[in-house]
């Protein structure tokens, strides 16, 4: 998915965002709950992520990519460019 071409992020989000009630049945399994802190204050919460890596992407900058699975139980991957302008920090908090 090219997120450039006006795709609302908040919609390809929605199946990887859970309510938090959801997020701590989760505990035993050992998922991760991440959180990219945005330039505007705002911040983007993904729960149920089983998988975290870092990486350098093709252009040489710095990726946080968050491998997870949604409602439907398919896996999803979802890459931030931690370069962007749009983007402060991130935090992932442990289950």
């Amino acid at each position: 998915m090219n997120l450039e071409n006006g795709d609302n992020i908040e919609k390809w989000f929605d199946e990887l965002v859970k309510p938090q009630s959801e997020v701590q049945k989760n505990e035993q399994i050992g998922y991760k709950v991440v959180t990219v802190y945005l330039a505007s204050g705002g911040e983007m919460v993904v729960n149920d992520v089983s998988s975290v890596s870092e990486y350098n992407n093709e252009r040489g900058g710095l990726a946080l990519e968050l491998y997870g699975k949604g409602k439907t139980g398919k896996s999803k991957k979802i890459v931030f460019n931690l370069t962007s302008d749009n983007i402060v920090g991130y935090s992932i908090d442990e289950l």
